[in-house]
């Protein structure tokens, strides 16, 4: 009696082995299917704890991959924009993920967390929802996996890059404001210009060779008529100056006059491509200055910081810059228009200041 109880116990322990053997064998074939299967750590720890919850993991990823060979609308919560969280049809393919909204009719697209990152228009909402209807459409997405809609959402306006650019970035726009008003004004002050009259010089000459000394004044009363502007001023100085002494004065005091007349504030418009780069990098140096602080702060860690930090300094650097080369190249037209102008007034006036010599 003793020696069947010895062999059955004998036996259910051999038994118990080889279940034992059978099932660590099990788990090391679905712990190595898994791993082959890059499954997630927490999930490779459920199937080597247990080969029955293993082999449940295992089925579920497979019905997951069977899922994504045939996708489907299956109904989820998303949160929208405004913080209103709503049951809607989603589809995922890939890292994509379209949302339906059956009822608003509107769909778009959803982030990983199931965020509404992008509403579609009525194009893309009709191909959408033929998609839900059908089971077949043509559909548009973005293949930049949402990093060109990213890009897209932080374009800025134009006052709220300069406002990025901090408090140095008003001074910059203060002479932006003001090199264009004076450089207008300078523009408008050489067009009302009467036109120079062309080869003035010669015809004086000619007048001068070809005149008598009783003509002569009669020939310049008839070129004064002729004349507009600061020309005709200058022959007026030459009728009613006989005397060459008091005339090369008067000449000389009308030509100082006109030309401060026309280069008066022209200065502004150089001082303002000059400053606008030391501004522009005063603003980045405070910039720089205040994101090494965030990093002794919050470390160097996270990129945002420093990128951020750094693309918010240079904007002052590029304001200035923009600021400046304009104002350089309108300080460089306008000086050259009224230095051409001022050349032929001085040849001009030189040529009537030796008429008086010539008449004696």
């Amino acid at each position: 009696m003793v020696d069947d109880q010895t062999l059955a116990l004998s036996t259910i322990e051999a038994r118990v082995k080889t279940w034992r053997d059978q099932d660590n064998y099990q788990k090391r074939l679905l712990l190595d299917l898994a791993q082959r299967l890059s499954l997630p750590a927490a999930k490779i720890e459920q199937v080597s704890e247990n080969s029955l919850q293993g082999l449940a993991v295992l089925r579920e990823y497979a019905a997951q991959k069977q899922a994504a060979i045939n996708p489907q609308f299956s109904e989820k919560k998303v949160v929208y924009k405004t913080g209103e969280v709503i049951l809607v049809n989603t589809l995922k393919l890939g890292p994509v993920q379209w949302f339906w909204n059956a009822q608003q009719q509107q769909g778009g697209l959803l982030d990983d967390d199931n965020n509404v990152q992008y509403l579609y228009g009525d194009k893309h909402n009709a191909q959408l929802a033929e998609l839900y209807q059908k089971g077949r459409a043509s559909l548009s997405f973005d293949p930049t996996l949402t990093r060109a809609l990213q890009l897209s959402q932080q374009q800025e306006s134009l006052w709220q890059h300069i406002e990025r650019g901090g408090i140095w970035a008003m001074p910059i726009m203060f002479f932006a404001l003001f090199a264009l008003v004076i450089a207008l004004t300078k523009v408008w002050q050489l067009w009302r210009l009467p036109p120079l009259t062309p080869l003035l010089v010669e015809r004086i000459d000619a007048i001068a060779k070809s005149a008598t000394v009783a003509e002569l004044h009669q020939r310049l009363v008839q070129l004064q008529q002729q004349l507009q502007g600061a020309q005709k001023e200058l022959v007026g100085i030459v009728l009613s100056t006989p005397e060459s002494s008091q005339r090369d004065d008067k000449l000389l005091a009308y030509l100082i006059e006109h030309r401060q007349q026309l280069t008066t504030r022209l200065g502004a418009i150089a001082i303002t491509a000059a400053v606008a780069p030391l501004l522009g990098l005063l603003g980045t140096v405070s910039g720089m200055i205040e994101t090494f602080q965030m990093m002794n702060l919050f470390g160097a860690g996270d990129p945002s910081v420093v990128s951020g930090g750094i693309s918010k300094a240079l904007i002052t650097t590029e304001l200035g810059l923009v600021v400046a080369i304009p104002a350089l190249i309108l300080h460089a037209l306008i000086s050259r228009q009224i230095k051409h102008y001022n050349t032929q007034l001085d040849t001009t006036a030189i040529r009537l200041g030796n008429l008086e010599t010539q008449q004696r």
